[in-house]
């Protein structure tokens, strides 16, 4: 048992030794780097209007020179994202149903296709209705295949875009 304990100390021993030579090489070495002056130094005489700089040690990590600050696209966080919504379903005829379209996006949104209770619309009014950014717009619907309201019924409203964003809203039909 002592001799395991007599060769571990011999190791730390050695490992002691070992480490204070390295350190105090790496120390001589990055000391005078650390002390240093620079190589060149600037001068400016009345007729050079550049500034010299002095030329970097080997070992110098290189800097970045200051700029302006990044300006923030919206469009890359949002991905140019319709924001639309249906803001309001009117029943104003027994086959007519009128959509408020309100844009808070910053791009125009452009409606390309129309549902009524999944059933695709053909009378769309006006045809191909936009709404600006940071507005809203009216689109009427008229039921799909001669179809007529009815009270107490549920419809759910669905509004594809040209970018493919669907916009879906419900009413309860009470005349």
């Amino acid at each position: 048992m002592n001799k395991v304990y007599l060769a571990l100390s011999v190791v730390i021993v050695i490992l002691v030794i070992v480490l204070g030579v390295v350190s105090s090489q790496l120390q001589s070495e990055t000391l005078p780097l650390l002390n240093a002056t620079p190589t060149t130094t600037p001068t400016r005489t009345p007729s050079s209007t550049a500034i010299p700089t002095p030329s970097p040690s080997p070992t110098a990590t290189p800097t970045q020179s200051p700029t302006a600050a990044p300006t923030i696209d919206d469009s890359v966080f949002v991905g140019n994202a319709e924001q639309a919504s249906i803001a309001n379903i009117a029943f104003i005829a027994p086959s007519t149903v009128q959509v408020l379209v309100q844009n808070s996006g910053s791009t125009t949104v452009n409606i390309t296709q129309a549902y009524i209770n999944g059933v695709a619309v053909t009378a769309m009014n006006p045809a191909s209705p936009s709404v600006g950014k940071s507005a809203s717009g009216t689109v009427t619907l008229t039921l799909p295949n001669s179809g007529t309201l009815s009270a107490g019924t549920s419809y759910s409203i669905k509004l594809i875009t040209a970018n493919g964003t669907q916009i879906t809203n419900s009413a309860v039909f009470n005349p």
